[in-house]
């Protein structure tokens, strides 16, 4: 008489130990990369949140014909971004109580640096799109991955808005 004995194909506990450790140790190394690179995707998403902003602005200020400013808050702890429709002094290129405020961007506290150098920290999109004043916006940040920047400009007679990342 023959026994046949059972195929005992599969994989042992041990095996499975070994795996479930390996995968641990790479999860581990790569672990605190992730935490900065998100850092650096936050800080990057802002410098486009401004660049959005800009563009906004000269694009309602096309639609309705009418100036729509972007003041930059870097006096603030808070770090902001405010679009406004501009209906008091036209012309002069400021946010003053009256000024009908469109939309408020406020930077993550990541940000350690940020100046605007248009005259009065803002900038004025006209109805035909170009802009009052052209300058520059920076800002700064350290994060786990080493610092990080950004440089928005804005070209006074076209309007353009143009943003580039540093390490």
């Amino acid at each position: 008489m023959k026994i046949k004995l059972l195929n005992n194909s599969g994989v042992s506990m041990l095996e499975m130990m070994i795996v479930v450790v390996v995968i641990g140790l790479l999860a581990a190394i790569s672990l605190p990369n992730f935490g900065g690179a998100i850092k650096k995707m936050k800080f990057d998403n802002e410098g486009r949140d401004i660049v959005s902003a800009l563009r906004y602005a000269r694009s309602a200020a096309i639609t309705l014909q009418q100036p729509i400013g972007v003041y930059f808050d870097t006096y603030d702890n808070e770090k902001k971004a405010q679009v406004f429709l501009d209906r008091v002094n036209i012309g002069s290129d400021t946010f003053e109580p009256g000024d009908s405020l469109l939309h408020s961007y406020n930077l993550e506290a990541s940000v350690s640096y940020f100046n605007a150098t248009f005259t009065g920290q803002t900038v004025v999109f006209q109805p035909d799109g170009t802009a009052s004043t052209g300058g520059f916006i920076v800002a700064h940040a350290s994060t786990d991955v080493g610092p990080r920047s950004f440089t928005i400009g804005v070209t006074a007679g076209s309007g353009r808005v143009r943003l580039d990342f540093y390490n």
